[in-house]
C-alpha cells in the first residue's frame, strides 16, 4: 500500500503581516499602541461624519498601525480585497472581529496609494465592556482570510 500524505489545511504559515496581505516589497506595517475611547475619529479630523462612538456602558478599544512606504514608487495598498476577517482577543478571554468602520483609515477597509516614504495610521476597533477597558493585559490580532492565517501577539 501507498501512504498519501494529504495537505493539511493551515499549509502556509505566514511570518509577517506584510506576507499576509502581500504587501509590495519595502512597504512595512507595524503595530503602534492601543488607546481606550468613548469616541473615535480619524486623527485631526474634526468632521463627526467619520465619527464612532461606543455604546452605552461600553468603550472602544482603538489599535493603531503604521503602514509606511520605504520604496522609491508610490505604492497603490488595497487591504479590502484581501477580504480578511481580524479577530482580536483582549486578556485571552473576550475574541470578537473588529469593527467595520466608515473610516478612512481603518484597516480593514483601506485602499489607497502611499507616496515613497508616506506612513499612513491604521486602525481597528472593538467594542468591549468598560471594565475590560480598564484593565487590558493582553491583545492579540489574528487575520486570517482564504489562502492565509497570522496571529501577532500586539500586548
Amino acid at each position: 500500500t501507498t501512504e498519501v500524505t494529504l495537505p493539511t489545511a493551515q499549509e502556509e504559515i505566514t511570518a509577517s503581516m506584510e506576507d499576509f496581505f502581500y504587501l509590495p516589497e519595502g512597504v512595512s506595517i507595524t503595530y503602534e499602541d492601543y488607546m481606550v475611547a468613548d469616541s473615535h475619529s480619524e486623527a485631526g479630523v474634526e468632521d463627526d461624519y467619520f465619527a464612532l462612538d461606543a455604546s452605552m456602558g461600553k468603550k472602544l478599544l482603538v489599535l493603531r498601525f503604521h503602514l509606511t512606504n520605504g520604496s522609491e514608487q508610490e505604492e497603490t495598498i488595497d487591504l479590502l480585497n484581501t477580504n480578511s476577517r481580524y479577530i482580536i482577543t483582549v486578556n485571552d478571554s473576550i475574541r470578537a472581529n473588529a469593527l467595520t468602520t466608515m473610516l478612512p483609515n481603518d484597516m480593514s477597509t483601506y485602499a489607497e496609494t502611499l507616496e515613497p516614504g508616506q506612513t499612513q495610521e491604521l486602525v481597528l476597533l472593538l467594542e468591549v465592556n468598560e471594565d475590560v477597558a480598564g484593565a487590558v493585559q493582553t491583545i492579540a490580532l489574528r487575520l486570517k482570510n482564504a489562502s492565509n492565517e497570522y496571529t501577532i501577539q500586539l500586548l
